[in-house]
């Protein structure tokens, strides 16, 4: 009986639980793409212009966003509640990326080419993985690799990490990797904070983070890295009062995905950042 009534309360937190969102669709995402050439010294870098949302559509009732990534073979995009990522090709919808897959697990795609109809790619996911590209490192990231027996070139591919989108694609006629990014999402003011909420801002950061905690004894405020190990404290003396709101020099942080985390006697609070170049 006790179980019972613990599987009836767990159902409306299981319910609120949100899937990871592997491809940010927003009209305020900005994502700058590029390849670097590590034989010259220093490495050069050429730069696209930056990738944004360049409109919406709707299509049967149905919203999409026009976009273009290197290396995604399309352009008219949605995204599922699932966190799945449809194209539109020839009046119909397409699976492009199945987040919800595990590591090995495949599905087609249609190779969008006018010269050729009919001819499926066999998209492999890679998952969980680490990556890193110009603009950082990204862990839990997911491969999508596309494949064609009719199509000699099998370096088709992308990398999606977490919150952040596309951080690589190979389209067949080179590579491109992500240099800059706005997501996760930035917040440019502060906005009112719930209880037991961090709130660090703005993300991703290029020099300073602002970082504001509800009221709590915060004895320790430090940034971590991928795997949890210590990079920096982030204030040097206990936080107590009603809340607590500080602003942290990160020049010297190098480019990477990083965790805040805030540490009490009665529990710790985290938060995902991104620290660009």
């Amino acid at each position: 009986m006790r179980l019972f009534l613990l599987g009836i309360a767990l159902l409306p937190t299981l319910a609120l639980a949100q899937p990871v969102d592997y491809f940010p669709l927003e009209t305020t995402d900005v994502w700058v793409y590029g390849s670097i050439d590590t034989r010259s010294t220093p490495p050069d870098t050429f730069r696209l212009d930056p990738t944004r949302i360049r409109g919406s559509v709707i299509i049967h009732d149905t919203a999409y966003v026009l976009v273009s990534f290197p290396g995604v073979p399309t352009d008219t995009l949605r995204k599922d509640g699932e966190g799945r990522v449809w194209s539109r090709i020839n009046n119909a919808d397409h699976l492009l990326f199945d987040v919800t897959l595990q590591d090995g697990d495949t599905y087609t795609y249609p190779f969008n080419d006018y010269f050729a109809p009919g001819i499926l790619y066999t998209v492999t996911v890679t998952r969980p993985m680490d990556t890193v590209v110009a603009a950082g490192a990204f862990s839990d990231a997911i491969r999508f690799r596309f494949d064609t027996n009719e199509v000699t070139d099998s370096n088709l591919g992308v990398i999606l990490a977490p919150d952040v989108g596309v951080v690589y694609g190979h389209n067949g006629w080179g590579s491109r990797e992500l240099i800059e990014g706005n997501a996760p999402r930035v917040v440019s003011t502060p906005e009112r904070l719930e209880q037991n909420t961090l709130h660090a801002f703005p993300n991703p950061f290029s020099s300073s983070l602002t970082v504001e905690l509800p009221r709590g004894d915060w004895q320790t405020l430090e940034l971590v890295d991928a795997l949890g190990r210590h990079v920096a404290a982030m204030q040097t003396a206990p936080c107590s009062t009603s809340s607590c709101r500080l602003t942290w020099d990160g020049m010297d942080v190098p480019p990477g995905v990083y965790t805040v985390r805030a540490v009490s006697p009665t529990g710790t609070l985290r938060q995902r950042v991104v620290r660009m170049r």
